[in-house]
C-alpha cells in the first residue's frame, strides 16, 4: 500500500497543476483579447473529436494561437469579445449554432 502513495500523489499533484496551468493561460489569453483587440487576428472555434464541444480560440497577429474558453464558456465570452469588435466568421457562427441544436 505505502508503494502506491508516492505514485499517486505524484499523479493528482501534476493534474492539479496542470489544470491551474492551464486556466491560467486561459484567462491571460482572454484578457489579452479584451484589452488589446487589435493585436487579435481572428476568433475561432476548434472542435474536440472525442467530445464533438467546441473550444473559443484567438489568433494573434504574431500567429499564435490560445485558448481563451471551454465549451460551456463559449457564449458567454463571445458576449465579451463582441463589445471590443471581436467576433466569429459566419462560418463559425453557423456552426456554433448547428451544434447547439
Amino acid at each position: 500500500m505505502a508503494d502506491l502513495v508516492f505514485p499517486v500523489a505524484a499523479t493528482v499533484t501534476f493534474l492539479v497543476l496542470a489544470y491551474f496551468y492551464g486556466k491560467k493561460k486561459k484567462e491571460e489569453g482572454l484578457a489579452r483579447a479584451q484589452s488589446a483587440p487589435e493585436t487579435i487576428a481572428r476568433i475561432f472555434l476548434r472542435k474536440d473529436s472525442e467530445t464533438e464541444a467546441h473550444w473559443l480560440h484567438a489568433e494573434m497577429k504574431t500567429g499564435k494561437k490560445v485558448c481563451i474558453a471551454s465549451p460551456w464558456e463559449v457564449e458567454e465570452t463571445l458576449a465579451q469579445l463582441e463589445r471590443v469588435g471581436l467576433g466569429l466568421s459566419s462560418e463559425d457562427r453557423a456552426r456554433l449554432s448547428r451544434a447547439r441544436h
